[in-house]
């Protein structure tokens, strides 16, 4: 059975401990003489524990396949972090793995975007992720 969610249901609410990092752009690589694109490093690594903390909140829940609300602030990114790329990052941890839909299967799902940047706290470089519902989905 699907579930249902009301206007304005809070889908998902956590913290990810760690400096903010942004979407960082492919990269390509000759390897023998052929071209190879990959992701860096750096974002396979904050895309997967994004996904870690993340799942602990998510559960076995099916991806939310309605439109929604995306609220991120990034508390300590590096000073000439890009806000649409650290939220880039965070939309596409959420969204999984290719081929493998995770909180949501489309980040066109995702019809309001609020990003802010802020300096570190007393409570250290983190990132807050709050996921809403904007009207009933299944």
């Amino acid at each position: 059975m699907a579930e249902l969610y009301v206007v304005g249901a809070e889908l998902l609410r956590c913290t990810v401990e760690g400096k903010p990092v942004s979407k960082g752009r492919p990269r390509c690589a000759c390897r023998g003489g052929y071209p190879k694109i990959y992701t860096p490093k750096e974002t396979e690594e904050a895309e997967e524990r994004i996904r870690e903390v993340v799942a602990l909140h998510w559960g076995d829940r099916q991806p939310y396949n309605g439109p929604m609300e995306l609220s991120c602030v990034f508390y300590g990114a590096h000073g000439s972090a890009d806000g649409d790329n650290l939220m880039k990052l965070v939309a596409d941890a959420l969204g999984g793995p290719p081929g493998e839909p995770f909180v949501f299967s489309n980040d066109k799902l995702i019809k309001n975007w609020h990003g802010y940047v802020r300096r570190k706290d007393d409570h250290g470089a983190r990132t807050e992720i709050r996921l809403n519902a904007l009207e009933a989905g299944t």
